[in-house]
C-alpha cells in the first residue's frame, strides 16, 4: 500500500512539474513564436501603409500640382486617414497576404548583447578547440577586447556548456546551426531550476496546491523570464540555479544531525559557481550569513552553537581549497578583489576618477520599491512573499524547520538589500522571495481551509469549494506579468547589423580596430571578428572617455589624434604620465594638447613636463602609426548623445578633489549609493551639468520664407535666421547660431541678439523636406553628428565604408574608414 502511495505521489509531482514548466516554457518561447508573428504582421503593416501613402501622395501631387508643398501634405494626410477608416477590411487583407507570403523568412538571432560575448567564445571552441592562445591565473587573454592590447578575462564554463550541447546534437542533427543550439541553454537551466525549487518546497512540507501556485509564480517572474528566454545565452540563469542548489544543500545539512557530507557538497557547489559567474563569491558570503544567523539563534535560545561554528569553518576551508584548485589561488584573490571593488561602488560613497559609465546603464541604477515589486512579479507576489517571510520567522515548528526558516529569512533580507543597490541584483532576490511566497501561500491555504468549520453548513454550502478555488485565481497575476514582459523579449541584433558586420569581416584587414560606443562591442567581435576599443564587459574603462571625446570633438585633428593614440597604445600614455607623478587632470589635459599637434610641436610641449628620454617614450604612445581604424555609428548611439556628453565633459580636477574628501563626506552622512538620484546628480555636477540635446524634428508647415518645425523652431529662408518658440514647452528666444551645409561644407551663422545658448542644425537631405535639431553648437558640429546627419561635411579623413538602413527595423548603421592619422 505504501509503495502504491509513493508511486501516486511521484506521479502527482511529475504532473505538477509538467504543468509548471509548460507555462514557463510557453512564455520563454515568445521570441520565436508570438513575438515573431507579431513582428511579421507589424512589418507587413508598415509596408502596406508606406505603399498606400506613396500612392496617395502621387495622386495629390498630380491633381493639385498648383498647391504649396505644405498644403499637399495636409491633403495627403487627410486622404490617407480617410482610407484607413473606409478601406480597413481590404488593408487588413493585404497585410495578412504579405505576412503569409514573406513572414518568417528572417533569421533567428540571440537576445541581448552579452549573449554574443559567449557565442563568440563557443565559436572559438568549435573552430579552434580553445578560448585563447594565452592563459594565466585562471584567466585567458581576449585579443579582440580593449584594442590593441587585449583584455584578461576569467575562464568560465558557460561557453563549454554550449559547445558540449552542440557536439551532442551534431550526432543526431548534422547541420544544426551553433546559434540555434546555444539558444536553448537558458531553457535547460530553467527546467533544472524549477525542479530544484519544487524539491525545496517539498522539504518545507508545502502543500501540493501551494507548491503548484508558488512554482508558477517563480517560473513566470518577469525578471526570470527576461533572463532565461530562448536566445538569452548569458550567465544570468546560473544566478538562480546555483543559489537554489546551495540552499538545498544547506537545508539537507540542517536536516541531518552531522550533515558534514552536505557541507562538502555545499562547498563544491559554491566553488563550481566560480566557473560560471565572476561574482560567485557573493554566494559564499550569503552562506556565511546563514551560519552566523543560526549561530545567533542557537545562542539566544541557550543551546549549543558550536556544531554550527564547526560547519562554518569546514565550509570556508573547503571553499578556499576547492576554488583554489578550480581557478587558482590568484584567481580566488582576484575574485574577492573584483567583487569588493564592484560593491564598494554600489554600496558606499565612492568617487571614480574617470567618468562612471555604469550610471548610463539602466539595469545598474537603483530601483525603487515599486520597481522591485514589478520586476519580481507584482503586488500579489510581494504580499505573499512578505507574508511568508514573517511566517518563517514566527514559525514554532521543530528545531530543523525553525533553522530552515531563519536561513531563508536571512537570505531574503540580504538579497533585498542587494536588490536596492542595482536593478540587476533583483534576480538574486527571486529565490528567497519565491520560497517565502510558497511558505506564505501554504500558511494562508491551510488557515483558509479551517474557515468553513466555523459556519453552519446551511449557510456556506459551497464554502469549501470556493476557498479551494480562490488561490488558483491568484495565477492571473503571474500570467499577466509574464505576457507583458515576454512580448518585449526581442533581439537587438537584426538583419541590418548582420549585413554590416559581415561586410566588415569580409572587406577589412584582420588587425583592424572598430571604434564605437560600448553596446555593439560584442556584436562586432562575434560576427565581424574584429577588435574594439571597449564593450559591455569592459565599459567602465578610460577608453570610454577617449571614445566620447573622439565622437563629440568638433576639431578633426583633435579627433584623429585621440583615435591614433587610442588605437596604437590604448590608455598607456595617461598611465605613463600619472606614474611619473603628474596628476590625472594635468595628464589628460596634456594628452589632449599633444594629440592635436604634430610630433615636433608635441615634443616641445611634453619636454616641459618630462625629460628627453621619457618624452620620446610618451610620443611613441601618442604618435605611433595605428592599425587600420574604422568608426561605426548607429541610430541608438545618436539617441545616447547625452550619455557621451556626460563622459566627454568629465572634470578630472573636481573628481580628484571629491575623491580626497570622500571619507569626510561619508562621515557627515552624505554617503551615496551608485545609481541613487543623489549620486547621479553629483556625477552630473562633476560633468558640468546636463545640457539639452533634442531629437530630429520634422517640418510642420511653411508660409512663404518661414519654415515651422514641430519642436518650435521657426526658420527664415533665405538668410538662415531662426527663433525658438516654446521648445519643450519652456524655452523661447533667439538661438546662438544656425548651422547648415553649403556646397558640402559646414557653415555656422552666429545670430544677433541671441538669448539662448543652444543652436539649430538645419538638415535638408536631397529630395527630402527640411528638418532640424536643437543642441549646443559644439554637439551639432561634432564628428558624430557630421558623420551621421551630414555625410561627413567638411571632414577630410573619413571615407564612407558601409551604410545599411532599414526603416522598418528602425536601424541605420554607418561605418567610416579613417584614411589618415
Amino acid at each position: 500500500m505504501k509503495t502504491t502511495i509513493r508511486k501516486a505521489d511521484f506521479l502527482v509531482y511529475i504532473a505538477i512539474f509538467l504543468l509548471v514548466t509548460s507555462s514557463g516554457m510557453y512564455f520563454r518561447l515568445y521570441p520565436v513564436t508570438y513575438n515573431q508573428r507579431m513582428r511579421d504582421r507589424i512589418l507587413s503593416r508598415l509596408v502596406v501603409y508606406a505603399n498606400l501613402r506613396k500612392i496617395v501622395a502621387a495622386d495629390i501631387d498630380k491633381s493639385y500640382s498648383f498647391l504649396p508643398l505644405a498644403e499637399k501634405k495636409k491633403l495627403a494626410d487627410k486622404k490617407f486617414g480617410h482610407l484607413l477608416k473606409t478601406e480597413r477590411k481590404n488593408i487588413d487583407k493585404s497585410i495578412t497576404g504579405i505576412t503569409k507570403k514573406y513572414g518568417g523568412a528572417h533569421k533567428f538571432y540571440l537576445l541581448g548583447a552579452d549573449s554574443y560575448y559567449y557565442y563568440r567564445l563557443t565559436k572559438k571552441l568549435v573552430t579552434d578547440g580553445r578560448l585563447s592562445d594565452t592563459y594565466k591565473d585562471g584567466k585567458f587573454l581576449d585579443k579582440l577586447m580593449i584594442a590593441p592590447a587585449g583584455c584578461w578575462r576569467n575562464i568560465e564554463i558557460h561557453p563549454y556548456t554550449g559547445f558540449l550541447l552542440y557536439r551532442f546534437l551534431k550526432l543526431f542533427i548534422g547541420d544544426i546551426p551553433l546559434m540555434h543550439t546555444v539558444s536553448v541553454i537558458p531553457l535547460i537551466l530553467y527546467l533544472l531550476s524549477a525542479a530544484i525549487f519544487m524539491i525545496i518546497c517539498r522539504m518545507f512540507n508545502i502543500s501540493r496546491p501551494a507548491m503548484l501556485i508558488s512554482s508558477i509564480f517563480f517560473s513566470l517572474s518577469p525578471i526570470f523570464i527576461q533572463r532565461s528566454s530562448i536566445g538569452w545565452y548569458d550567465t544570468d540563469p546560473y544566478n538562480v540555479l546555483f543559489p537554489l542548489m546551495a540552499l538545498l544543500a544547506v537545508f539537507m545539512a540542517l536536516k541531518h544531525s552531522s550533515g558534514y557530507l552536505w557541507i562538502f557538497i555545499l562547498a563544491g557547489i559554491s566553488s563550481a559557481y566560480s566557473l560560471f559567474w565572476q561574482g560567485w563569491i557573493l554566494l559564499p558570503g550569503l552562506i556565511t550569513m546563514i551560519f552566523l544567523s543560526i549561530t545567533v539563534f542557537q545562542t539566544a535560545r541557550g543551546e549549543n552553537a558550536f556544531p554550527f561554528f564547526k560547519k562554518f569553518l569546514l565550509y570556508v576551508s573547503c571553499v578556499v581549497l576547492f576554488s583554489s584548485l578550480l581557478i587558482t589561488p590568484a584567481g580566488l584573490m582576484n575574485s574577492i578583489k573584483d567583487v569588493l571593488g564592484i560593491f564598494s561602488g554600489f554600496l558606499m560613497f565612492d568617487i571614480n576618477l574617470w567618468p562612471d559609465i555604469f550610471l548610463t546603464v539602466g539595469e545598474l541604477k537603483t530601483p525603487s520599491a515599486v520597481k522591485i515589486t514589478h520586476i519580481l512579479g507584482g503586488y500579489v507576489f510581494s504580499i505573499l512573499a512578505l507574508t511568508g517571510f514573517f511566517v518563517l520567522l514566527m514559525s514554532r515548528h521543530h528545531k530543523t524547520k525553525k533553522q530552515q526558516g531563519i536561513t531563508t529569512g536571512a537570505i531574503f533580507f540580504c538579497c533585498l538589500f542587494m536588490a536596492k543597490t542595482a536593478e540587476r541584483f533583483v534576480l538574486f532576490l527571486l529565490v528567497p522571495a519565491s520560497i517565502c511566497l510558497a511558505a506564505g501561500l501554504d500558511a494562508l491555504i491551510r488557515y483558509s481551509r479551517k474557515i468553513p468549520a466555523v459556519f453552519p453548513k446551511s449557510k456556506l454550502r459551497h464554502a469549501g469549494f470556493i476557498i479551494r478555488v480562490i488561490p488558483y485565481l491568484l495565477l492571473l497575476s503571474p500570467v499577466i506579468y509574464a505576457h507583458s514582459i515576454a512580448v518585449k523579449q526581442n533581439p537587438i541584433f537584426n538583419e541590418v547589423w548582420d549585413r554590416t558586420l559581415k561586410k566588415i569581416r569580409t572587406h577589412t584587414p584582420e588587425n583592424s580596430i572598430i571604434n564605437t560606443w560600448w553596446p555593439p562591442g560584442h556584436f562586432i567581435r562575434a560576427v565581424a571578428e574584429r577588435s574594439v576599443s571597449f564593450d559591455g564587459a569592459t565599459l567602465n574603462t578610460p577608453q570610454a572617455y577617449w571614445i566620447a571625446s573622439f565622437f563629440l570633438s568638433d576639431n578633426e585633428q583633435e579627433a584623429l589624434g585621440i583615435l591614433r593614440m587610442l588605437n596604437s597604445s590604448g590608455n598607456q600614455a595617461t598611465e605613463f604620465l600619472t606614474d611619473n607623478n603628474i596628476p590625472l587632470d594635468e595628464a589628460v589635459a596634456l594628452i589632449k594638447k599633444l594629440v592635436k599637434s604634430d610630433k615636433t610641436e608635441a615634443e616641445k610641449a611634453a619636454l616641459r613636463y618630462l625629460p628627453e628620454d621619457k618624452t620620446r617614450h610618451l610620443l611613441s604612445l601618442t604618435h605611433a602609426s595605428p592599425p587600420p581604424s574604422y568608426c561605426l555609428i548607429y541610430r541608438d548611439l545618436i539617441k545616447n548623445t547625452l550619455g557621451l556628453d556626460f563622459v566627454k565633459d568629465w572634470n578630472f580636477t573636481r573628481s580628484l578633489d571629491l575623491k580626497g574628501s570622500a571619507l569626510d563626506l561619508a562621515g557627515s552622512g552624505k554617503a551615496l549609493r551608485r545609481g541613487s538620484k543623489e549620486n547621479i546628480e553629483l556625477m552630473w555636477s562633476i560633468a558640468g551639468g546636463r545640457t539639452y540635446i533634442g531629437e530630429k524634428s520634422s517640418l510642420s508647415s511653411r508660409k512663404n520664407d518661414l519654415i515651422y518645425f514641430k519642436n518650435g523652431v521657426i526658420l527664415k529662408i533665405p538668410g538662415m535666421e531662426a527663433r525658438i518658440n516654446e521648445l519643450e514647452g519652456e524655452i523661447s528666444g533667439i538661438p546662438k547660431s544656425v548651422i547648415y551645409t553649403e556646397k558640402g561644407m559646414l557653415v555656422e551663422k552666429k545670430l544677433a541678439g541671441s538669448s539662448i545658448k543652444l543652436s539649430v542644425l538645419v538638415l535638408q537631405p536631397p529630395g527630402q523636406t527640411y528638418s532640424c535639431i536643437v543642441a549646443p553648437a559644439e554637439i551639432l558640429k561634432s564628428i558624430l553628428f557630421r558623420l551621421f546627419y551630414l555625410n561627413g561635411a567638411g571632414l577630410e579623413n573619413f571615407e564612407l565604408f558601409a551604410e545599411e538602413e532599414d526603416p522598418k527595423l528602425n536601424t541605420r548603421i554607418l561605418v567610416y574608414k579613417i584614411t589618415q592619422q
